[in-house]
């Protein structure tokens, strides 16, 4: 259980990463078409745009859950590999080590003119592929994790629950959007504790990847 509490709360801690929570009012603006007082439509855009979210994050989970099919005789060497690389994302996160390719931020701002749930849903999938140096580090030991998985259901679970953890404060900010977006202006501040959070977890993921406890660990809950 510890696991996927573990993978839940570094959905939650992704969504208060340095590059996506101080824009998340930019983002509710689009979603509100320009109309913050329409509480129905800033919902429903956010619901749809956290679809886009999941679905991008799906097809990721299904990318490397065929590459761990495919070099499933090559399982216990992965979960080395595997376990190497995400603890050294922790220590990245923690401020130990420096990835330049994680610490340029893609950023991409485009106007819309009208929006709707379809352009929310196109919205969510490509914004999702921009937020690279806050929920790479994250995402990326998720995604190596499932390679080192003996079942390829456990590695959906594993996304499904981190992606739940990540899109959950989305909604929550599109249903009470004019409490939370004056707390987020707030409580900007505890960007810098949930980054050493979530480097903690990814170390202890790294751990339990790398000595091929996490597979008996998620095997004995399912």
């Amino acid at each position: 259980m510890i696991v996927y509490i573990s993978v839940f709360l570094g959905g939650i801690l992704s969504f208060f990463s340095p590059c996506i929570l101080p824009v998340i009012p930019l983002y509710i603006g689009y979603l509100s078409g320009g109309n913050l007082e329409n509480k129905k439509n800033i919902i429903i855009n956010t619901i749809f745009f956290t679809l886009g979210i999941s679905f991008s994050f799906v097809i990721l989970s299904f990318g490397f859950s065929t590459i761990g099919i495919l070099l499933q005789e090559y399982r216990e060497i992965i979960s080395k590999i595997s376990g190497v690389l995400i603890i050294l994302f922790g220590l990245f996160q923690l401020g130990f080590l420096k990835i330049s390719s994680l610490e340029r931020e893609r950023k991409l701002f485009i106007e819309f003119k009208k929006m709707n749930p379809f352009i929310a849903l196109l919205l969510g999938f490509t914004f999702s592929f921009a937020w690279t140096p806050c929920i790479g580090p994250t995402l990326s030991s998720i995604l190596i994790t499932i390679t080192s998985l003996e079942e390829v259901a456990n590695g959906y679970i594993l996304m499904g629950t981190y992606t739940l953890g990540f899109i959950l404060p989305f909604i929550l900010t599109g249903i009470f959007s004019t409490y939370l977006l004056k707390f987020f202006r707030n409580n900007m501040k505890v960007i810098k504790y949930t980054t050493k959070i979530m480097g903690v977890l990814l170390i202890l993921l790294g751990i339990l990847t790398f000595t091929g406890k996490l597979n008996e660990i998620i095997g004995y809950l399912v």
